[in-house]
């Protein structure tokens, strides 16, 4: 059985996830893209299927999503809201050696952020929750902005029913 310690390191996928972007023609869902990573990074299909903390997401799941955020923050790539992630004119230029830097030039535009929702050196704490919480959030918008209008409506209108407190 493999561990979450031989899953690569969050901060050696930045440049395998934009180069799966760009292989996949410059954008793509995260469904498209996490494989495409994974083959770049030489990630095995047994350290693909390692959990994260023993829930529905894999450990690398949980770092790429870490990644898309810190490269979406330096203008590396970016994200329609629907679950579909493009590369940036600034994405297409980037050469492996930016990598090194994403982390700190990351902490520097988003210094309050860095104080809650930075992972914490790949050891279980507030930062795993809060990228768990906004990986399901932004699994659920996809989910809604992909439905057709009248199920949505549908949706809209049996929740709100069946919300009595």
């Amino acid at each position: 059985m493999v561990n979450q310690a031989a899953v690569p390191n969050w901060k050696n996928l930045f440049w395998p996830l934009l180069k799966a972007v760009e292989a996949l023609g410059g954008s793509g869902s995260i469904q498209e893209i996490e494989p495409k990573a994974a083959e770049f990074a030489g990630v095995t299909r047994e350290q693909q299927a390692v959990p994260h903390k023993g829930g529905r997401y894999t450990e690398l799941n949980y770092r790429l999503a870490w990644c898309r955020t810190y490269l979406k923050g330096l203008g590396y790539l970016d994200t329609n809201g629907r679950g579909v992630w493009s590369i940036t004119e600034e994405g297409r230029k980037a050469v492996e050696a930016d990598m090194a830097t994403v982390e700190v030039r990351y902490r520097e535009l988003h210094p309050r952020q860095g104080e809650t929702t930075l992972p914490p050196n790949e050891e279980p704490g507030e930062a795993a929750e809060v990228a768990s919480e906004q990986t399901w959030r932004d699994e659920l918008l996809g989910c809604l902005l992909r439905m057709p209008p009248d199920r949505f409506e549908h949706l809209v209108q049996h929740g709100a029913n069946s919300l009595r407190y």
